[in-house]
């Protein structure tokens, strides 16, 4: 039902002094009621219900199955529900197109306008977006943080064991049977080793190069790269060679 020429000849009526306020809001109202009354019995969907649902539920696709879009609502939950498989850049390209649809849709799937809310489709799709830009960009400033801590865990890992088989190899002969500055059995020793004291020690199997004093995640890191190899006591920790 369109009503914009009767509140329009109803204005012009109040600014005329025919109508005052209270009759002029008590018809207004009076005629959005019916506007209501009759989208809601031609079964017109309405946009704010729409755009609240994809703004809260939007990654499982529930604002489309409202509005009938049901093909759009399968891929979009079942994008969401893969998204670990994906690393979850599925999620992230749902989120994109959530608020697509909250910015672009205005009719339900048989076609029919949604009740328009244009002030609530605007303010929500923007404050969504404001929120997805800090969500995603915090999860990819720690997911890159922690994927640098971890790479450099492993690298200095790698340093360690290259500087202990060598050790291994200078002293195979030979054990240091006692522990000195690590730098002092080879020079240029890795810098997780400053602090660090080692000895060589040798068994029916080769040398040992002992270590202690090496910080714990990268004694761990060792231990993953070569589990066969080491044995951890405390703060030292063992390599085989």
């Amino acid at each position: 039902m369109e009503i914009s020429h009767d509140l329009e000849q109803l204005d012009v009526l109040r600014k005329k002094g025919v109508l005052t306020k209270e009759e002029f809001d008590k018809q207004k109202k009076a005629l959005l009621d019916a506007q209501i009354g009759a989208s809601a019995s031609s079964g017109q969907k309405q946009q704010l219900i729409y755009v609240l649902l994809a703004f809260f539920c939007g990654s499982l696709g529930i604002h489309n199955f409202y509005a009938g879009y049901k093909g759009r609502g399968i891929a979009q939950l079942v994008l969401t529900v893969l998204s670990p498989l994906t690393l979850f850049l599925s999620f992230f390209c749902v989120e994109i197109w959530v608020i697509v649809n909250i910015f672009r849709i205005n009719k339900d799937a048989s076609g029919k306008d949604f009740l328009p809310c244009r002030g609530a489709q605007l303010a929500l799709g923007w404050i969504k977006i404001v929120l997805d830009v800090f969500v995603i960009g915090g999860v990819l400033l720690i997911g890159g943080i922690a994927g640098y801590t971890s790479a450099m865990q492993r690298f200095r890992a790698y340093q360690i064991l290259d500087y202990a088989a060598h050790v291994a190899t200078v002293n195979y002969a030979r054990s240091a049977d006692f522990p000195v500055p690590c730098d002092a059995l080879v020079s240029d020793a890795p810098s997780a080793l400053d602090e660090a004291d080692c000895m060589v020690l040798h068994n029916e199997n080769g040398a040992v190069v002992l270590m202690k004093g090496l910080p714990l995640d990268v004694m761990e890191m060792i231990s993953v790269l070569a589990p066969s190899q080491t044995v951890v006591d405390g703060d030292t920790i063992g390599i085989q060679f």
